[in-house]
Protein backbone atom coordinates (compact mmCIF):
# COMPACT_ATOMS: atom_id res chain seq x y z
CA UNK A 1 0.00 0.00 0.00
CA UNK A 2 0.82 3.20 -0.55
CA UNK A 3 2.12 5.27 2.10
CA UNK A 4 -0.09 8.78 1.10
CA UNK A 5 -2.58 9.10 3.91
CA UNK A 6 -5.91 11.08 3.98
CA UNK A 7 -7.51 12.75 6.72
CA UNK A 8 -11.14 12.23 5.84
CA UNK A 9 -12.34 14.30 8.80
CA UNK A 10 -10.77 17.48 7.56
CA UNK A 11 -12.65 16.82 4.39
CA UNK A 12 -15.84 18.76 2.78
CA UNK A 13 -18.73 16.00 2.30
CA UNK A 14 -18.59 17.12 -1.46
CA UNK A 15 -15.23 16.07 -1.31
CA UNK A 16 -15.53 12.90 -0.24
CA UNK A 17 -18.35 12.12 -2.07
CA UNK A 18 -16.86 12.65 -5.62
CA UNK A 19 -13.57 11.00 -4.23
CA UNK A 20 -16.63 8.22 -3.19
CA UNK A 21 -17.83 8.50 -7.00
CA UNK A 22 -14.70 8.44 -8.92
CA UNK A 23 -13.71 4.89 -7.23
CA UNK A 24 -16.76 3.62 -7.44
CA UNK A 25 -16.27 4.62 -11.47
CA UNK A 26 -12.87 2.89 -11.57
CA UNK A 27 -14.62 -0.05 -9.57
CA UNK A 28 -16.94 -0.65 -12.44
CA UNK A 29 -14.30 -0.08 -15.28
CA UNK A 30 -12.23 -3.13 -12.93
CA UNK A 31 -14.50 -5.36 -13.16
CA UNK A 32 -15.33 -5.13 -16.92
CA UNK A 33 -11.92 -5.75 -17.56
CA UNK A 34 -11.89 -9.07 -15.02
CA UNK A 35 -15.12 -10.19 -17.46
CA UNK A 36 -12.84 -9.84 -20.55
CA UNK A 37 -9.90 -11.38 -19.12
CA UNK A 38 -11.99 -14.57 -18.29
CA UNK A 39 -13.72 -14.32 -21.75
CA UNK A 40 -9.95 -14.82 -22.60
CA UNK A 41 -8.81 -17.29 -20.81
CA UNK A 42 -11.75 -19.45 -21.98
CA UNK A 43 -11.07 -18.90 -25.36
CA UNK A 44 -7.37 -19.94 -24.68
CA UNK A 45 -8.50 -23.14 -23.21
CA UNK A 46 -11.40 -23.51 -26.35
CA UNK A 47 -7.70 -23.24 -28.27
CA UNK A 48 -5.96 -25.90 -26.19
CA UNK A 49 -9.17 -28.45 -26.68
CA UNK A 50 -9.38 -28.04 -30.06
CA UNK A 51 -5.96 -28.92 -31.03
CA UNK A 52 -6.03 -31.54 -28.31
CA UNK A 53 -9.13 -32.83 -30.10
CA UNK A 54 -7.27 -32.11 -33.73
CA UNK A 55 -4.32 -34.42 -32.35
CA UNK A 56 -6.04 -36.64 -31.18
CA UNK A 57 -5.34 -40.62 -32.87
CA UNK A 58 -9.12 -41.29 -32.60
CA UNK A 59 -9.88 -38.36 -35.08
CA UNK A 60 -6.68 -39.73 -37.27
CA UNK A 61 -8.14 -42.98 -37.80
CA UNK A 62 -11.75 -42.21 -38.80
CA UNK A 63 -10.89 -40.54 -42.28
CA UNK A 64 -14.29 -40.29 -44.39
CA UNK A 65 -15.69 -38.05 -41.32
CA UNK A 66 -16.17 -34.56 -42.47
CA UNK A 67 -14.97 -31.50 -39.97
CA UNK A 68 -15.68 -27.58 -40.10
CA UNK A 69 -12.70 -25.98 -40.21
CA UNK A 70 -12.41 -22.29 -38.64
CA UNK A 71 -11.39 -20.18 -41.33
CA UNK A 72 -12.24 -17.00 -39.81
CA UNK A 73 -14.39 -16.69 -36.23
CA UNK A 74 -16.98 -16.56 -38.04
CA UNK A 75 -16.73 -18.20 -41.55
CA UNK A 76 -16.27 -22.43 -41.49
CA UNK A 77 -14.97 -24.61 -44.00
CA UNK A 78 -16.03 -28.52 -44.83
CA UNK A 79 -12.92 -30.62 -44.93
CA UNK A 80 -12.09 -34.30 -44.19
CA UNK A 81 -10.21 -35.88 -41.79
CA UNK A 82 -7.73 -37.31 -43.03
CA UNK A 83 -6.37 -34.44 -44.78
CA UNK A 84 -4.73 -33.85 -41.36
CA UNK A 85 -2.84 -36.43 -41.39
CA UNK A 86 -0.01 -35.10 -42.90
CA UNK A 87 -0.52 -31.90 -41.10
CA UNK A 88 -1.47 -33.42 -38.29
CA UNK A 89 0.99 -31.45 -36.22
CA UNK A 90 1.03 -28.01 -37.75
CA UNK A 91 -1.01 -25.04 -36.53
CA UNK A 92 -0.98 -21.46 -37.23
CA UNK A 93 -1.29 -19.46 -34.12
CA UNK A 94 -2.92 -16.01 -33.93
CA UNK A 95 -0.14 -13.65 -31.73
CA UNK A 96 -1.83 -10.57 -32.14
CA UNK A 97 -2.19 -7.69 -34.09
CA UNK A 98 -2.54 -9.82 -37.42
CA UNK A 99 0.63 -11.48 -36.55
CA UNK A 100 0.33 -15.33 -37.15
CA UNK A 101 2.87 -18.05 -36.10
CA UNK A 102 3.40 -21.73 -37.55
CA UNK A 103 3.86 -23.83 -34.51
CA UNK A 104 3.61 -27.53 -33.61
CA UNK A 105 0.67 -28.63 -31.34
CA UNK A 106 2.96 -29.21 -28.21
CA UNK A 107 4.32 -25.60 -28.91
CA UNK A 108 1.18 -24.04 -29.16
CA UNK A 109 -0.57 -25.60 -25.96
CA UNK A 110 2.60 -24.55 -24.37
CA UNK A 111 1.71 -20.66 -26.13
CA UNK A 112 -1.94 -20.91 -24.53
CA UNK A 113 -1.38 -21.89 -21.44
CA UNK A 114 1.46 -19.03 -20.59
CA UNK A 115 -1.10 -16.68 -22.05
CA UNK A 116 -3.34 -18.19 -20.03
CA UNK A 117 -1.17 -17.97 -16.87
CA UNK A 118 -0.76 -14.60 -17.71
CA UNK A 119 -4.72 -13.77 -17.74
CA UNK A 120 -4.84 -15.10 -14.44
CA UNK A 121 -2.09 -13.50 -12.45
CA UNK A 122 -3.71 -9.99 -14.40
CA UNK A 123 -7.31 -11.01 -13.02
CA UNK A 124 -6.03 -11.94 -9.60
CA UNK A 125 -4.15 -8.42 -9.10
CA UNK A 126 -7.64 -6.84 -10.53
CA UNK A 127 -9.61 -8.41 -7.92
CA UNK A 128 -7.37 -7.84 -4.84
CA UNK A 129 -7.61 -3.78 -6.51
CA UNK A 130 -11.34 -4.21 -6.33
CA UNK A 131 -11.35 -5.40 -2.94
CA UNK A 132 -9.36 -2.34 -1.73
CA UNK A 133 -11.31 -0.07 -3.58
CA UNK A 134 -14.62 -1.61 -1.99
CA UNK A 135 -13.10 -1.08 1.54
CA UNK A 136 -12.39 1.78 0.80
CA UNK A 137 -16.10 3.53 -0.44
CA UNK A 138 -17.24 1.68 2.66
CA UNK A 139 -15.07 4.01 4.36
CA UNK A 140 -16.07 6.71 2.79
CA UNK A 141 -19.94 5.56 3.02
CA UNK A 142 -19.40 5.79 7.03
CA UNK A 143 -17.40 8.93 7.05
CA UNK A 144 -20.21 10.59 4.87
CA UNK A 145 -23.22 9.43 6.97
CA UNK A 146 -21.09 10.82 10.15
CA UNK A 147 -20.45 13.56 8.13
CA UNK A 148 -24.36 14.30 7.54
CA UNK A 149 -25.39 13.10 11.12
CA UNK A 150 -27.01 9.76 10.37
CA UNK A 151 -24.24 7.65 11.85
CA UNK A 152 -22.97 8.33 15.26
CA UNK A 153 -19.73 5.79 15.25
CA UNK A 154 -16.51 6.50 12.86
CA UNK A 155 -15.66 3.27 10.42
CA UNK A 156 -14.02 0.86 12.25
CA UNK A 157 -12.03 0.06 8.70
CA UNK A 158 -10.03 3.33 9.56
CA UNK A 159 -7.68 3.88 11.77
CA UNK A 160 -8.50 5.96 15.35
CA UNK A 161 -7.36 9.03 13.69
CA UNK A 162 -9.69 8.98 11.31
CA UNK A 163 -7.07 8.39 8.71
CA UNK A 164 -7.42 6.40 5.26
CA UNK A 165 -4.67 4.88 3.49
CA UNK A 166 -5.04 5.50 -0.33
Amino acid sequence: MSSNKLNLSQLPVEQVANFKKQLQEETERLSVSMETLLALIEKFNNCIESIKEVTSSVLLEDSETEMLIPVTNSLYITGKKNTLKKNKDKFIVDIGTGYFIEKTGKEAIDYYERKINNLKLNYTKINDIIKERTNTIKVLDEDLAKKLGTQPQASQLANKDGLLLK
